[in-house]
Order: structure tokens, then C-alpha cells, then sequence
């Protein structure tokens, strides 16, 4: 004979201690509408209007037969994930302790959390069509249709068989694809048609299809894409997700900018003169001004004498020059740079890589560079140097040596730079 309260003392404990986890709705959780045909092929599952019962003897899938599988790990139903299943009257069927399967709780509790598992291979994902079961995770055993169907429906088995398993119908959601905004583009859905969807457009899928939309400018310069709202918010140009009911997406495009910002700022006592198309002239503290897009400019700096200010490095839209360049830049957008500069006085560092086989150089600015023929930077006095040699990837080579101020150190090297310095990254072959 089952001991039901023994059963139930021992999930309760297992609540208690944690090895059944409580559950809990996510933001994402997502509802799916299905229907669940028994095996026998004729009949569908039911939760009564009494609240109570589940049986599999209805020849039909209408309101009382569709039931709502909400997914607690993410949107798209798949082998493995934890779910509950809600009926026509937004209550969750229950597992009991002796095996009944209920259809009557108004929270989400263990006892109604299950866990799918897909039958019959494929891919873990679960569409139209495929067969599944349904394991109580409180409980371990699996929901069953009587007789294979035509009669009640437990949850009270062991092992999974032909009446433990359930053929899903999801049937059809409709998704509506709009273009609200004035600048207008074109979406590809997923039967590769372009369009405007202007007013919109609208098709039935099958819930639980995966849907792909493109957004395009179909060659027209002047605008651009700008973001999705609805099902597809978040997303880039190609948004995907899964049609689990009724969704609505919206494109919206933008004029293409004519014109964007460029930023200087100097970070320090210095100044920087600028070569451009259209000439701005010395920056002293800051300056922004307002360009076409496209305009290039050539950042020039130079050593502050009044200040006793020497220039050190680029950052922003500069990062990654080195010290020793000009910084050239394209405005495609609103640019920022940072020139920095150190006041009083500084020392040199050279970093060079002589030997045939060569890695790379990370320094204290975190920028990588083979630095040849040579990495140079203007430092304060007592800057503590921090540089690492790597193979950037090349199972070929390894790390030798350093002469220089890191001679002796390892791959990673450190020293404080009190006097002018040069450092040699020695790179050999395996």
C-alpha cells in the first residue's frame, strides 16, 4: 500500500533542505497553447469543469482541451525543460502524492511543476506534431492515459511506455508586422517575401514556429535601420524568436544622419593642432563642434612647452594609436577623442622586438602591438611599467627572453620607470 503522508513527508523535507527547488516564474516564462492527444490517436486530455479530474476521452480539441504549458526555463519548449500546465480556468494541474493528477491549484507550487521529455529523437526542440512526456519533478513519475486513452489520466508511473506518451498539437497564432514610423524600409519574413507592412501584414503560423525577420533598406541610402519594438525588441537588423501565441512586431527605420559630432577633449596641460577637411584649429581645452559625415580629420598633437606638458597617448576614438602617429578619423557618427598629456618631467620608453620570430606586446595602456620597429611612449617619473609577452595564438612560437629593463623577468614584466628605458621582446620557435 502507498504511504501517501510518508510520501508527502519526504518532499516536504526535500523542499526544506533544498533538493526540490520552489519554483518561480520568470520574466521570460511564456505560455503555449496545445492541445494533448493520448496515444491511442482518438482521444484528446481534458481538465474537467469541476476542477479536479483530467481524463483523455474527448474525440475533439476545443476550450476545455487546450491547456497552457508555461515554460520556466526560457521561451521555446524543449527536451529537459521544467514547465506547468494550466487549463481553460487558469488552474495548474497538481501531481498528489498517491498518484492522481489534478487539475485545481491556483499557485504554482513543487507538486505542479513537470518536466518534458521528448520521444522519439530529433532535436531537443518540441514543435507541431511531436510526441512528448510529461515527469512530475516532486514525484518522478510520469502522467499516464489509462487504457492508452478513453479513460482518467494519472500521474503514477514509473516508467515511460506507449500510454505515458502525448502527441502535442500546437495550432496557429497570428503575427502582425507593422511599419509605423515615416522612414520606410522593407521586412522579410520568414517565406522570404520583402515588403513595407504598410498598414501591415499579417499571417497564421504555427505556434511554436521559429520566425525570422529582416530589416532592409533595400538600397536606399538615406535611411537606416533603428530598433524593433514588440517580439522582436532588443534585437539587431535580423530578429528570431519563437511564436509561442498572438505576437505583434514593429520595424522602425530613421533618416540616415547628415551630419554628426566630433569631440576633442584634452586630458592634462597640452594643446593639439588638427589637420582636417574642414579645419577647426588649435584645441586648448575642449571643443565640439558639428560635421558632415564622412569628413576625415588628422589629429596632430604636440608638446605643450609653455605648460611643461608633454604628450603621452590617445584614447576614444584614438585607442590603439600609437603614441608616436597622428590619429586619423573618419566621422561616421558622434567621435570622441582624449589626448593625454603628463606635466612636468618624463621619461622615454622604447619597446622593440628584434628577432625573426615575432609576438606581441601588451603594455600598461592594455594595447597590443608587435612594436616593431618600435613601441615609444613619454611616461612620469615612477610610472610602474607593466609589459606581457604573448604569442597572440601562434602554437609555432614562444616566449624566450628580455634584455633591456626586464631582462631576467618572465613572460609578464614589471619595473618602475625612473630614467629613459628600452625594453627587447626576444620571441623564439618551438
Amino acid at each position: 500500500m502507498i504511504d501517501i503522508r510518508r510520501i508527502a513527508r519526504a518532499v516536504a523535507a526535500a523542499i526544506a533542505v533544498g533538493a526540490i527547488a520552489l519554483p518561480v516564474l520568470a520574466e521570460a516564462a511564456t505560455e503555449t497553447e496545445v492541445c494533448l492527444k493520448a496515444w491511442d490517436g482518438a482521444h484528446y486530455v481534458v481538465s474537467e469543469d469541476d476542477a479536479y479530474s483530467v481524463n483523455a476521452n474527448r474525440p475533439h480539441c476545443s476550450a476545455w482541451e487546450t491547456h497552457r504549458i508555461v515554460d520556466l526555463d526560457d521561451g521555446a519548449l524543449r527536451h529537459g525543460d521544467r514547465v506547468a500546465v494550466l487549463t481553460h480556468l487558469d488552474l495548474y494541474w497538481s501531481a498528489q502524492p498517491d498518484g492522481r493528477l489534478e487539475a485545481n491549484r491556483g499557485a504554482l507550487g513543487a507538486w505542479e511543476v513537470f518536466v518534458i521529455e521528448k520521444v522519439g529523437g530529433g532535436d531537443e526542440v518540441v514543435r507541431d506534431g511531436d510526441a512528448l512526456a510529461l515527469r512530475s519533478e516532486a514525484f518522478g513519475r510520469y502522467v499516464v492515459a489509462e487504457h492508452s486513452g478513453g479513460s482518467v489520466v494519472n500521474a503514477n508511473r514509473g516508467a515511460l511506455g506507449p500510454w505515458e506518451t502525448f502527441t502535442v498539437e500546437f495550432g496557429t497564432a497570428t503575427l502582425r508586422v507593422t511599419q509605423p514610423g515615416e522612414s520606410v524600409g522593407a521586412i522579410r519574413g520568414t517565406a522570404g517575401i520583402w515588403s513595407t507592412c504598410r498598414p501591415h501584414c499579417l499571417v497564421d503560423l504555427d505556434i511554436g514556429t521559429e520566425v525570422t525577420l529582416e530589416a532592409s533598406t533595400l538600397g536606399n541610402a538615406g535611411i537606416e535601420f533603428d530598433r524593433w519594438t514588440g517580439a522582436c525588441a532588443g534585437q539587431g537588423p535580423v530578429c528570431t524568436f519563437t511564436l509561442t501565441g498572438d505576437a505583434v512586431v514593429e520595424l522602425h527605420m530613421r533618416d540616415t544622419p547628415t551630419h554628426a559630432r566630433l569631440t576633442v577633449r584634452r586630458r592634462g596641460e597640452g594643446r593639439i593642432a588638427d589637420v582636417v577637411v574642414e579645419p577647426v584649429g588649435d584645441v586648448w581645452w575642449q571643443t565640439t563642434r558639428q560635421y558632415h559625415v564622412g569628413s576625415v580629420f588628422t589629429l596632430v598633437p604636440h608638446d605643450d612647452a609653455l605648460h611643461n606638458a608633454t604628450f603621452v597617448g590617445w584614447s576614444g576614438a584614438c585607442d590603439g594609436v600609437d603614441a608616436a602617429d597622428d590619429c586619423i578619423v573618419t566621422l561616421d557618427a558622434d567621435t570622441v577623442v582624449d589626448v593625454h598629456y603628463v606635466q612636468g618631467p618624463t621619461h622615454h620608453l622604447r619597446v622593440t622586438q628584434p628577432g625573426d620570430v615575432i609576438g606581441a606586446v601588451r603594455g600598461t595602456d592594455g594595447i597590443w602591438s608587435t612594436c616593431r620597429p618600435g613601441c615609444d611612449r613619454q611616461l612620469a617619473p615612477g610610472t610602474v611599467v607593466t609589459l606581457e609577452a604573448n604569442t597572440v595564438g601562434n602554437s609555432s612560437i614562444e616566449f624566450d627572453r628580455w634584455t633591456g629593463a626586464c631582462a631576467g623577468q618572465g613572460p609578464v614584466c614589471t619595473f618602475t620607470l625612473d630614467a629613459d628605458a628600452t625594453v627587447e621582446l626576444h620571441m623564439r620557435a618551438r
